[in-house]
């Protein structure tokens, strides 16, 4: 492991540099970094990242220094920190962590990073911070069936529902609820699933007279989730079924559910 050492007004803050073999990307994720072959890099392109991390992958064909300065210019040419990076001759690979250098880097602006060698060559290389993309959770439906239902008093009802789930990141966790028309209680114990993949859900089979609700959480892999509630209803004569705006249990409900998991 190689030290890079940040010199600015003084102050000497300490920065993990890896030493390991990594070939150059375009792409970045959160576990691998984002490397800028400094000897190869076109120093009129603007490399976009993502994640607070500068990555530089460096050959050393001297090995005449110890260390190598590196400047970071803002938009403005104004310098705002100088680092020393330990090197050896041969391939060195150095992570460079924004949030520990004491500085606040702004989003969408180009920053230079100037690197100067024993050979007298310097390396300008162009650095973007980006918005990390915000994730895109799942988008949920429910689809009814009524097998046999009428707005009688005598009449047997049975109405099945099916979840459908589209987007978001696989597994999914499926929550089923079953409401009375006051939303205070729970017809049917609430139901939970995983969901291997996007699409429909299991069946829920509901044999109750309306009024009542049926509610249906999901949560994706990344933890997104998305919600939603269907009322049935008789009316005239008639059975309606609404999508409504589905608000969370309320403290009651979610003490019973406490309660029946207990």
């Amino acid at each position: 492991m190689q030290i890079a050492r940040c010199l600015e007004k003084g102050r000497i803050a300490s920065l993990a540099v890896l030493i390991c073999v990594f070939s150059s990307a375009w792409a970045q994720d959160d576990n691998v970094p984002y490397y800028i072959n400094v000897n190869e890099a076109n120093q009129n392109s603007v490399h976009e990242i993502q994640s607070r991390t500068v990555a530089l992958q460096y050959h050393d064909y001297n090995g005449q220094w110890a260390e190598m300065p590196l400047v970071v210019y803002d938009w403005k040419r104004s310098k705002v920190v100088q680092l020393s990076l330990s090197k050896s001759f041969g391939l060195n690979n150095f992570i460079i962590k924004l949030d520990e250098i004491g500085v606040s880097w702004e989003l969408n602006k180009v920053y230079t990073f100037e690197l100067s060698t024993e050979d007298n060559r310097k390396f300008g290389l162009l650095v973007k911070l980006i918005p990390t993309p915000k994730e895109i959770g799942p988008a949920v439906n429910i689809l009814i069936h009524p097998v046999q239902f009428k707005c009688d008093a005598i009449s047997a009802k049975l109405m099945e529902f099916y979840g459908e789930i589209n987007g978001g990141r696989a597994p999914y966790i499926t929550k089923w609820f079953v409401l009375n028309n006051q939303r205070d209680d729970f017809l049917f114990q609430p139901r939970e699933e995983k969901i291997a993949s996007a699409g429909q859900t299991m069946v829920v089979r509901v044999d109750k007279a309306p009024d009542y609700y049926v509610m249906l959480y999901v949560t994706d892999a990344c933890g997104n989730a998305d919600k939603k509630m269907v009322h049935v209803v008789c009316e005239d004569g008639k059975k309606r079924i609404n999508t409504i705006f589905i608000e969370p249990l309320n403290k009651t409900l979610l003490d019973k559910l406490n309660a029946r998991k207990n």
